[in-house]
């Protein structure tokens, strides 16, 4: 059965958007996620890491995220024929108030994996998605972040969809690395890598 890994912020729901949302409101900026060109907001943007990291913990810590376009349908169809797995960075305090917020957006039948190297041992150690990848045996993964795009073309057996975002549009399309746009690409993809085995 394929076994198939989904990136949760910003591939199932739209995380770095209300990021910029909270920074332009709260700090009567004008920011552009469109020119979020590198994955770090702070570099992006010449801001003070410590002044967008309270703004990641405010943002991760809410109930506003909505999920991307189709998501939900989509990954519960899918979630119905394979074996799902959503893994995310999140530090391993919001994991039950993540776990709430999927069920509560109406996202089924996956496994939760948080990781996050500032846990200090209340998860298990991962130094990069490419281990859990590994690990569960994961066949196809669904990723928006370049490093763990490369990583995983790198030490994994797995192909990986990369979910398209202005942070990520210099990565290349490989034998193992394809590009997509929609949660309707994705399933129709998937759907056609099962039925002719590609």
């Amino acid at each position: 059965m394929l076994r198939i890994g989904v990136d949760l912020d910003d591939c199932l729901i739209r995380t770095s958007q209300v990021i910029i949302q909270l920074l332009n409101r709260i700090n009567n900026l004008s920011l552009d996620w469109n020119k979020i060109e590198n994955y770090s907001i702070e570099k992006s943007f010449g801001l003070s890491p410590k002044l967008v990291e309270q703004h990641v913990k405010m943002a991760l810590e809410s109930s506003i995220i909505e999920p991307e376009y189709n998501a939900v349908k989509i990954f519960n169809q899918l979630s119905d024929l394979y074996s799902c797995f959503i893994i995310s960075r999140r530090e391993h305090y919001l994991y039950n108030h993540t776990a709430k917020t999927l069920d509560n957006l109406g996202f089924n039948g996956y496994r939760l994996i948080l990781f996050h190297e500032n846990d200090n041992g209340t998860t298990p150690k991962y130094n990069d998605k490419h281990e859990i990848v590994n690990k569960y045996d994961i066949n196809l993964m669904i990723e928006d972040r370049p490093s763990t795009i490369e990583n995983i073309a790198k030490h994994t057996e797995a192909e990986t969809l990369i979910v398209d975002k202005p942070w990520n549009r210099k990565i290349q399309e490989s034998f193992n690395k394809r590009r997509v746009h929609s949660w309707v690409e994705i399933r129709n993809y998937i759907i056609e890598r099962t039925v002719y085995g590609y």
